[in-house]
């Protein structure tokens, strides 16, 4: 080749840049370089030979001519692992990396690099020569000038120093050229490349600015194909993460991962959850990668549910991860971490802290005469750690390792989740109280204290007196889980009196769990709640799930309705099956579902609650009281009421709540049994509701409603149109809420609503209340209504003179508003159009050289648009009506408010002539039919009347309502008979023979002495009223707020009847005595004669039992009158 002469030479590197597809094939249809060279590969021999650069490949030729010219060799721009400079510049040494062909795995294969010896003919330097080459690897990888030194075994120093000066790619591609690097990629690997993966990428990556590549999205190809797409972003700053969700991983991944460790510069988050690993050292392999590429600026790495026992691995990586000045999260949650493998990882980071701490001293400490500065700056600060779901046990050696941990972490801990771990807590508090204080999110559940050689009682007042010292120095707390975590009263003591004590913690601002946490007596935990909930306004949400509270709950409710900051409550689960188990606490459970409704209404406007939750409480019909309440919530947002047993009949109340509620958001009803009637009442209800917004589908029950309807074609049909029918129904609600404002009937039953919910502060139900300001307050509604039924939203359409009026200044207001609108949007565009033209010419050097061109008339203004205008005309008049009708309606109702609340009596003028009658002005009683509640029994039970839900017997007693009775709105079995085609009627006055059989004397003997002890315990409550001049009234009968214990005579009668106090209390305050006892009603007679004066017969007495027992007996008689003492 010595002959080939230099014109020669030139016309085959001519031939070579325009015809490349015809030389290398139509794959390489571009050559961004071609010349000729002198190689040797053997020290003694230089041969003339052709290097041509087309795409991403590198090609040598030799031949004399065009139609000689032959390949020999040719690798990827990528497989560069050599490029020196050497004598002078003037010959240049490449290697390259040579894989055997077919190989899968690029890790496990020895790497062969080939090296090649260039020189110029010439004699010219070749600097040039080796920019080419690298010039073509930053236009395929421009972001791969960070990682130079991790692929290249040796590269001389001019050309590191020039690469930075090398011309970016153009034009850029989106994820910054991800489409160059892949396919370049693809033929390192030599396979195809997948334009799926392009479109995926370009699209729906660069569209929603995704910047963790999710291995689940391209699970469904080829193992090859995964591979090059995990290697490809080894070199992008756009690509920050790896996520992998229940994959079964192969070995190609785990190459590709480790590859991509060692050589990433921009790699932040590494998530695997739940994935099948092929090796079962993956943890010592990682950190041999690792180590590889200590300057990786990984924040968070979460392996989750992959069994790791790799105790060496485990070791290493501990010791290793405290390098990482970026690591911020670290999560081995659900990995099977035994308590040695956890002390094997406590070991590691506590030793490699301490490894790194005194490197960073070395490094950061500068001296300046006498002074020593020592900088913070770039050590490692763990702000997250999760451990949950592994058995640690309950060692003593880990919980001191683990906090040790925490103490060296220089108190940048955020997160910490423990759950399910079984630690010991005590050993934790005070590793807490050294580096934790920052915490802001603490998660314990399943934790346990534990028990020393003193006494429990000992030992439990030291763990409650640090859990107080720690939870009253926490910062910034905002959630504390512990869950499962058994609870004494002393320690529970011990963190709510802490909390309450904390100055830091802001108001609203905790979530605090205690679900299945409550060991020991109930009441002395309730009393806890009782002494601080109310000194912890922070507190915004409280879960009290599966704890047995039983009859507690009446006593705890009220302290619940007076947390103002409290914004979400959930007391479902396992909290009443004991006294729905038995029917003698019906009164009980009604009382305490009173109290829900206490919560849910807001009493004394004092309760804040937006979510409450009964999810798997099964209170069945119980909840009736609430159900019918629930149609004048105030501020509730979200309702769970999932597993309560409700029913058809539960869905009809909740139904027609439903129609009347406007506060409701979200409703959850899955596992209730509503059936299809169920769901048709739900479906009637949101005919009516335009405020629920979202409906949790009830699966369980819809798969239940269709299996029972499987062989009914027209009921399955049915079925499944009322389920369209309530989609329909939430989808219109959604859109309307988004789109639209409220309407004008919408404000009217916004009106209607707020003054229902003032029945209790108007007073209008009481006894003394004027006859006028009921007329008015009903007369008013009547009017609200009136106005809410009319089509159109201009409030004004009764009164023509200001209609008239009103139009013409409201025409005269938008379009002024258009005219100063259109001036301001012509000068907006202008300067909007030229910020974006000034950043695009200095940020992507590109200028839009007509923008100075462009004709005046061909800018779109919105006053020259006419059809713009016309739109936005119509759409200002909308708004400013729907504007207007607010402001108007709630300035009404803000008057109405005020006269109504008013005592005065001439707040309200009635105009006889008009009604056609006079009306008196004093007082009236109530009739006798309804019982309407006034303030003094109730501040905010504004649900349906009394006489519906309880009967005669109960209102003249003064008894709480018992949802058992029989009434058409307060019993579910009621709709079970109506399901049924039974009648329910009215209880009969009859008596039957047997039941007038006189009772035993030991019963009547029982029965006096309960009452004696009855009368004690009021006597006795009388004497510590007056000894605290208190009105009765005043106190809560059930909760003692006062220090001083009530005798024990009254805490005995109490635990047999709590609601007696109350009952006994309000007989005291009318001075009523006591109704005589009335003879038995008559017995009809068979023929239909009257029989008034007629007695029934009495049966005759039992015969005496033997006279051989009566000792007995009368012994037996005493053992009970003194077990009952």
């Amino acid at each position: 080749m010595s002959s080939l002469t230099r014109e020669k030479a030139e016309e085959i590197c001519q031939h070579i840049r325009t015809n490349p597809d015809s030389i290398f094939g139509q794959k390489y249809w571009q050559c961004r370089h071609a010349c000729v060279v002198q190689s040797q590969q053997k020290s003694d021999k230089w041969e003339t030979r052709f290097l041509a650069i087309a795409k991403f490949r590198v090609f040598l030729l030799y031949g004399k001519s065009i139609s000689t010219i032959k390949l020999e060799k040719s690798f990827n721009v990528l497989a560069l692992r050599n490029l020196e400079l050497l004598q002078q510049e003037q010959i240049l040494q490449i290697g390259w990396e040579d894989r055997p062909g077919g190989t899968k795995s690029f890790s496990s294969t020895p790497i062969v690099v080939l090296h090649l010896f260039l020189r110029k003919p010439d004699g010219s330097k070749t600097k040039d020569l080796a920019l080419e080459l690298l010039s073509t690897l930053k236009h395929y990888f421009p972001e791969i000038q960070k990682s130079l030194t991790k692929l290249f075994i040796s590269l001389s120093p001019p050309l590191i120093a020039d690469f930075a000066l090398l011309p970016l790619s153009t034009p850029e591609l989106p994820c910054h050229n991800f489409r160059r690097s892949y396919v370049a990629y693809c033929d390192w690997m030599e396979q195809p490349f997948r334009d799926e993966i392009i479109w995926d990428i370009e699209r729906i990556y660069f569209f929603h600015g995704q910047h963790e590549l999710d291995l689940n999205d391209f699970s469904h190809l080829s193992l090859k194909d995964q591979q090059a797409l995990i290697g490809s972003i080894q070199f992008s700053s756009f690509f920050t993460g790896i996520f992998a969700d229940s994959l079964r991983l192969q070995n190609e991944h785990i190459d590709s991962l480790f590859l991509l460790i060692r050589r990433s510069h921009s790699l932040r988050s590494l998530y695997f959850n739940r994935c099948t690993l092929p090796i079962k050292d993956f943890l010592t392999q990682f950190s041999i990668a690792l180590s590889t590429n200590i300057n990786l600026p990984l924040e968070r790495l979460r392996l989750v549910g992959i069994v790791l026992e790799d105790k060496k691995g485990l070791t290493q990586l501990g010791t290793l991860l405290p390098q990482l000045s970026s690591l911020r999260a670290l999560s081995f949650a659900e990995c099977l971490l035994s308590e040695k493998c956890a002390l094997a990882l406590l070991n590691g980071l506590h030793h490699g802290i301490r490894l790194a701490n005194d490197s960073a001293k070395g490094e950061d400490a500068t001296v300046t005469g006498n002074t020593l500065i020592n900088s913070d700056n770039g050590r490692f600060q763990l702000e997250a750690l999760n451990l949950s779901g592994n058995p640690l046990g309950s060692g003593v050696e880990l919980a001191e390792q683990l906090a040790n941990f925490l103490a060296l972490n220089t108190g940048a801990i955020r997160f910490l989740d423990l759950n399910g771990t079984a630690i010991q807590l005590d050993r934790l508090w005070a590793a807490l109280k050294l580096g934790g204080l920052g915490l802001e999110v603490l998660r314990l559940g399943g934790c346990h204290i534990a028990q020393t050689k003193r006494s429990v009682r000992n030992s439990g007042k030291d763990s409650a007196q640090i859990a107080n010292e720690l939870f009253s120095s926490f910062l910034s707390l905002k959630e504390l889980d512990l869950t499962g975590t058994h609870l004494t009263a002393e320690l529970l003591s011990g963190i709510l009196e802490g909390i309450s004590t904390n100055p830091n913690l802001p108001s609203s601002s905790l979530a605090f769990c205690l679900d299945n946490c409550i060991v020991g007596s109930t009441t002395q935990c309730v009393n806890v709640f009782e002494q601080y909930l109310l000194e912890c306004p922070c507190i915004c949400s409280l879960s009290l799930r599966d704890n047995s509270l039983e009859h507690e709950t009446y006593r705890l409710l009220p302290i619940i309705c007076k947390m103002r900051g409290l914004r979400k409550f959930d007391i479902g689960g396992a909290n009443f099956f004991g006294l729905k188990a038995n029917k003698k606490h019906a009164q009980m459970l009604s009382a305490i579902v009173t109290e829900f409704v206490r919560l849910v209404n807001g009493e004394d406007e004092e309760s804040n609650l937006d979510e409450l939750s009964l999810s798997d409480s099964r209170l069945g019909s119980h909840l009736s009281i609430l159900l019918n309440a629930l149609g004048l919530s105030r501020s509730l947002r979200k309702l769970n009421l999932s597993n309560c047993d409700l029913g058809p009949g539960g869905a009809r109340l909740l139904s027609k709540s439903l129609q009347l509620n406007q506060s409701l958001r979200q409703l959850s009803l899955d596992r209730n049994q509503i059936g299809i009637d169920g769901f048709y009442e739900l479906a009637r209800a949101l005919r009516l509701n335009n405020t629920l917004l979202a409906l949790d589908l009830p699966t369980s029950d819809l798969s239940d409603s269709m299996a029972l309807l499987a062989r009914i074609p027209i009921e399955r049909a049915r079925l499944m149109a009322i389920i369209a029918e309530i989609e329909e129904a939430l989808k219109r609600n959604v859109d309307f809420s988004v789109t639209n404002g409220p309407t004008n009937a919408q404000l009217a039953m916004k009106a209607m609503h707020s003054l229902n919910i003032g029945c209790d502060r108007y007073n209008i139900n009481g006894s003394e209340t004027s006859e006028i300001k009921k007329v008015a307050f009903h007369k008013i509604g009547k009017l609200i209504a009136q106005f809410g039924e009319q089509k159109s939203d201009d409030i004004n359409i009764f009164n023509d003179s200001f209609k008239n009026n009103g139009d013409k200044r409201r025409t005269k207001i938008v379009d002024k508003f258009i005219e100063e609108l259109g001036q301001f949007v012509e000068d907006n565009n202008k300067n909007f159009l030229q910020s974006f033209s000034d950043r695009l010419a200095a940020q992507e050097c590109v200028e839009i050289c007509s923008l100075n061109n462009q004709q005046p008339d061909i800018i779109n203004n919105i006053s020259e648009n006419h059809a713009k205008e016309d739109q936005l005309k119509e759409k200002l008049t909308q708004f400013f009506n729907r504007y207007t009708s607010e402001c108007a309606w709630e300035h009404l109702f803000s008057k109405l408010d005020n006269a109504l609340r008013s005592d005065d009596q001439n707040c309200f003028k009635i105009l006889e002539q008009k009604l056609g009658g006079t009306i008196k002005t004093a007082t009236i009683s109530n009739r006798k039919g309804i019982l309407l509640r006034s303030p003094a029994d109730s501040k905010s039970l504004n649900y349906r009347p009394i006489s519906s839900i309880m009967s005669n017997n109960n209102q003249q007693n003064g008894v709480i309502p018992s949802i058992m009775s029989q009434s058409v709105v307060g019993n579910f079995a009621f709709f079970e008979n109506e399901k049924e085609g039974k009648e329910t009627s009215s209880p009969t006055k009859l008596v039957h023979l047997a039941k007038n059989r006189p009772k035993p004397a030991r019963l009547h003997r029982k029965k006096k002495l309960e009452e004696t002890e009855e009368e004690e315990a009021v006597n006795a409550l009388d004497e510590v009223l007056a000894k605290e001049e208190v009105d009765p009234l005043e106190q809560t009968p059930i909760i003692n707020s006062s220090p001083e214990p009530f005798p024990s005579a009254l805490g005995q009668s109490l635990e047999r009847s709590p609601l007696l106090l109350q009952q006994r209390l309000k007989n005291v305050e009318e001075n009523q005595e006591k109704e005589e006892q009335q003879p038995p009603p008559p017995i009809p007679s068979k023929r239909g004669t009257s029989c008034e004066n007629s007695i029934p017969p009495k049966l005759p007495p039992k015969p005496s039992p033997p006279m051989g027992d009566v000792e007995n007996r009368r012994n037996k008689l005493l053992d009970e009158e003194q077990e009952d003492i």
